[in-house]
């Protein structure tokens, strides 16, 4: 089974450590890539003109096609808030392009009125122009230390992550020997091997 073109990896079996390990390194090397990306972006958005593509290639095979679009020739305005602008609408001297219309004073708009509107209605239905957010899930978040980024070019990082890392997303089992570290050939640090 595959998500967005890649192979769903099995994790489960795991340590706890491999998976803290993976989870912080995983976000390392994201915002370290959303960087590269940017910058790389912003330099072919000078190099590239508008409507062109390019064919891209890594190690001699074709991985994707690289498009600049062109242009939009008008902006557009869209009205987000109708009350604020029919405000101002009427502040201008325009008030005969304004509604009068009912609108719920703030006091009625709290998450208890509304709760007590819905015991009382006992309909189960929920009031239009009121959205039920649920509760939010728990998540896992990782605060990554200002000293990591030089890390990720060390040769400490476990055998499990540092396959994920280099791409051997088909054996994620883990092996036998849990305290090998960098492969032979491999410089330890993947941004310098790709040369970046």
């Amino acid at each position: 089974m595959e998500s967005n073109g890649l192979p769903v990896i099995d994790l489960t079996g795991w340590t706890d450590d491999d998976l803290a390990s993976a989870a912080v390194m995983a976000k390392a090397f994201k915002e370290r890539m959303d960087v590269i990306e940017k910058a790389a972006k912003a330099t072919l958005e000078e190099r590239m003109g508008e409507g062109t593509a390019r064919t891209v290639t890594v190690a001699g095979r074709r991985v994707a096609v690289l498009k600049r679009t062109r242009a939009g020739s008008y902006g557009r305005y869209r009205v987000t808030d109708r009350a604020a602008y029919g405000a101002w609408l009427a502040a201008h001297g325009r008030a005969d392009d304004t509604e009068t219309e009912p609108v719920a004073r703030d006091a009625a708009c709290t998450d208890e009125y509304v709760k007590d509107v819905l015991a009382a209605e006992d309909t189960g239905e929920i009031p239009d122009g009121v959205k039920y957010a649920p509760p939010r899930s728990s998540t896992i978040t990782a605060a990554l230390d200002e000293e990591l980024m030089p890390l990720l070019s060390e040769r400490g990082l476990s055998a499990p992550v540092r396959r994920l890392i280099e791409g051997g997303m088909e054996d994620t089992a883990m092996p036998a020997d849990t305290s090998a570290r960098t492969p032979a050939g491999t410089s330890g640090d993947v941004f310098s091997d790709m040369g970046l």
